[in-house]
C-alpha cells in the first residue's frame, strides 16, 4: 500500500517539476505546499491508507495535519 502511495507522491512532484523529498520535506513555500495538498489528496482517494499512515508516510507527528489539509 505504501509502494503505491510512493507513487503517487512521486507522480505529482514530476507533473510539477519537483523532488518527491521537496514534496515530502518542512519547507512552506506555495507551490510546495499546493503540491503536498495534490498529493495527499491522490493518496487519500487511490489507497486505503487510514489518516494516521498517511501522517507518517508524509513526516507528519499524526493525522490532524493530514486532516487539515483534506479539508482545505
Amino acid at each position: 500500500m505504501f509502494r503505491k502511495a510512493a507513487h503517487i507522491i512521486l507522480d505529482v512532484a514530476i507533473d510539477r517539476d519537483l523532488s518527491m523529498a521537496e514534496v515530502l520535506g518542512r519547507k512552506q513555500s506555495k507551490s510546495l505546499v499546493a503540491a503536498r495538498r495534490a498529493a495527499i489528496k491522490k493518496v487519500r482517494k487511490q489507497t486505503a491508507l487510514s489518516t494516521t499512515e498517511m501522517g507518517r508516510l508524509f513526516g507528519y507527528k499524526d493525522h490532524t495535519a493530514i486532516l487539515h489539509h483534506l479539508k482545505h
